[in-house]
């Protein structure tokens, strides 16, 4: 099943009017300070994504620095592990044509679905960062949402620390 993705603005224009639930205020990093860690790109990633939650990709896109290149990429219904991997492919055009695209970070919102790990979800990731890491694109994180819970696929598959910070001590 392929998707083409949508702007944010283009994805909610096919749907009817949805009334947005009040977030709490979030600290977002500034634009063109680096994201230092997960926790910062979760909190863009959380802030990007639709409210009340639907089946959705969200992608930050970073420069090698890992500061944001401009808005987030919205894939409105991508939540599945095929669905990621086909935005691999626009996300391997991108590093082949943008010099300055270095990073990434995903977040996948599965409303009802938990943030179990699939072996679909674990093997898709490391297929995503294999490919773009040919292309010198790096896949930070992938993150999976579900009922306010965010689980880190990093974390639970290979555990190797991308980011700038030090890892936590956990």
């Amino acid at each position: 099943m392929s998707f083409a993705p949508q702007s944010r603005h283009q994805s909610r224009s096919r749907s009817r009017a949805r009334a947005r639930a009040a977030r709490p205020p979030t600290d977002i990093p500034a634009p063109g300070a680096p994201l230092t860690g997960p926790e910062e790109a979760l909190r863009i990633l959380l802030a990007a994504t639709s409210e009340p939650p639907r089946h959705e990709t969200v992608a930050v896109l970073l420069d090698g620095a890992h500061r944001g290149l401009g808005p987030c990429l919205v894939c409105d219904g991508a939540s599945t592990a095929d669905q990621v991997l086909d935005l691999g492919g626009l996300l391997a055009t991108l590093g082949q044509r943008e010099p300055t695209f270095g990073a990434v970070v995903l977040a996948t919102c599965r409303p009802g679905r938990g943030v179990e790990l699939l072996s679909d979800d674990e093997a898709a990731f490391y297929r995503l960062r294999h490919d773009l890491a040919e292309l010198g694109v790096e896949l930070l994180d992938w993150f999976l949402l579900d009922a306010g819970l965010a689980a880190s696929v990093s974390e639970r598959t290979d555990g190797c620390w991308r980011w700038s910070t030090e890892p936590p001590s956990w």
